[in-house]
Order: structure tokens, then C-alpha cells, then sequence
């Protein structure tokens, strides 16, 4: 990246914003279209089990994506599995920056708690602890992403699977990681025996989903927009969601604030 910079001309000013234009001009935009807001998941893929492939660095997305609309029996139950950490051969790697022991406020502990709750969906009792480990960075699906808790926020922006309001089904969308964490999560079961308490701990992080300005492609640049408004739900996942790591470009039109967004190179 540093013999990147320094082959820009620039101007020694707001470096950043040039860099920007550079890259809306010379990357190759990836030829997966993200759907229509009201889009559904295509259920025609074939089936396709963590286990029965071999992880590949550059396939990354293209294995998730699979894995993760697979037309299996239940194919729900099935993405509450991987984002339980219940896949083998899919690390997830969380890196400093990090803050041990801290208490999210009431927003997050029920984004949290909701998002235990859906998978671990069990007849016991789901207790989330409020307590919870932070994390700046992680390395997951090749690349390493960052968040608002680091002291750079470059690389926070992302295309994740989003789960689409009032269905079980996966699209990609936009948003800005937060913060990754770490959290402990208790299932309470009654047995024969008494009361059983089961005790995992989850690798998670915490996004905010960006609106589609318009639901369609820029014709002009041939970029998505993102307005700086977000939707209300599903803030809690599994970073082993993650497409690819994004940037945002103002698009310097008049009225509310908006951006395009652009998809960096592996």
C-alpha cells in the first residue's frame, strides 16, 4: 500500500479523498450485483457442507456465499450453526486493540440477547452475558477488518450477509462495523437430574446497516449509494458473514449526505 501512495501525484492535502478517486477510477468492481431491496435469496445452488471443501483464501465468498444459502433440510437452523462457531476449518481471529470485561448499554445487550436467543433457538432458557470482551480487528475469510473501536476506522466498512427483515434469508448489504466481541452465553435445560447449564462463548460482532440511497445501481459511476441513515435491526453477527471489505466516497450532491461505495481488492 505504501508504494501505492507514493506513486499518486497529490497536492499534500486531504490525501485521503485523492486516494479515493484513484481507486473509483482503476478498480475492477466485482461482478456479483447486490439484489434489489425487495430481492430473495436464490435457493437453486447446490448443497454444500463446511466440511466437504477445503478452504481457499481467494474463494472465500464465493464458498460462504454457498454455505450459507444452501438448500439443505432446514437451511435456517443450518445458519444458526455456522454463526454458532459450529463449522470446522473456519477460524475467526480477533486482534488488538482490545478492552476486557465491559458493560454494553441496554441497545446492544438486546441486540445481543436477540441475536442469541434466534440461534441458539432452544426450548431452555438463553442468558447472554452483559459483560463482554472488545476487540478493534479480526481476521476472518482471508482478510483483516477493522472497526470504530480501533484507532483508525479505515476498513470498517463492509458487504456482509444481512438478514432481510421478517425472513431467514441472507443478502448482501452495506454497513460499519462497530466493534467485534467476545461473549458468553449460559442455556439453562431442565433434565431428569435437575436444572443443566451449558456455557459458550461466542465470537461476534457488532454492525450498523447502511440504507440504499436508491435501491439501483448509479447509472453514471455504476456504484451503489448509501446515505448516511440505518436500518434498525439484526446489529449482532457472525464476522464469518463477511464478503469484503469496503470504502465510501462522497457523491457531493446536493440534499442529505450520501456516498458511493466501492469494494477494495483483496
Amino acid at each position: 500500500m505504501n508504494g501505492y501512495l507514493s506513486e499518486i501525484p497529490n497536492n499534500g492535502r486531504n490525501i485521503e479523498s485523492q486516494i479515493m478517486v484513484k481507486l473509483l477510477q482503476q478498480l475492477c468492481f466485482s461482478s456479483c450485483e447486490l439484489p434489489n431491496i425487495s430481492a430473495k435469496t436464490s435457493t437453486a445452488l447446490k448443497p454444500i457442507l463446511a466440511t466437504d471443501v477445503e478452504m481457499d483464501a481467494d474463494n472465500y465468498a464465493v464458498y460462504q456465499y454457498k454455505l450459507y444459502t444452501s438448500p439443505v433440510l432446514d437451511r435456517f437452523e443450518y445458519q444458526c450453526s455456522i454463526d454458532r462457531g459450529e463449522v470446522d476449518h473456519w477460524p475467526i481471529e480477533f486482534l488488538h486493540p482490545s478492552k476486557s470485561r465491559v458493560k454494553v448499554d441496554k441497545e446492544v445487550y438486546k441486540s445481543i440477547e436477540d441475536f442469541c436467543k434466534k440461534v441458539y433457538n432452544t426450548d431452555g432458557n438463553v442468558y447472554a452475558n452483559p459483560m463482554i470482551d472488545k476487540f478493534g480487528r479480526c481476521a476472518v475469510n482471508g482478510q483483516t477488518y477493522s472497526s470504530d473501536f480501533n484507532s483508525t476506522d479505515r476498513g470498517s466498512v463492509v458487504k456482509a450477509l444481512f438478514v432481510l427483515k421478517d425472513s431467514n434469508e441472507l443478502q448482501p448489504y452495506f454497513g460499519i462495523i462497530r466493534f467485534f466481541f467476545k461473549v458468553c452465553v449460559t442455556l439453562t435445560y431442565d433434565t431428569s437430574n435437575g436444572k443443566k447449564n451449558e456455557v459458550f462463548e461466542n465470537s461476534l460482532a457488532y454492525v450498523t446497516w447502511m440504507c440504499f440511497k436508491t435501491p439501483q445501481i448509479d447509472k453514471t459511476t455504476g456504484l451503489y449509494m448509501v446515505n448516511d441513515a440505518f436500518y434498525e435491526q439484526d446489529r449482532v453477527m457472525s464476522p464469518r458473514r463477511f464478503l469484503n471489505r469496503c470504502a465510501l466516497a462522497p457523491t457531493g450532491r446536493k440534499g442529505a449526505a450520501s456516498y458511493y461505495v466501492t469494494e477494495l481488492p483483496r
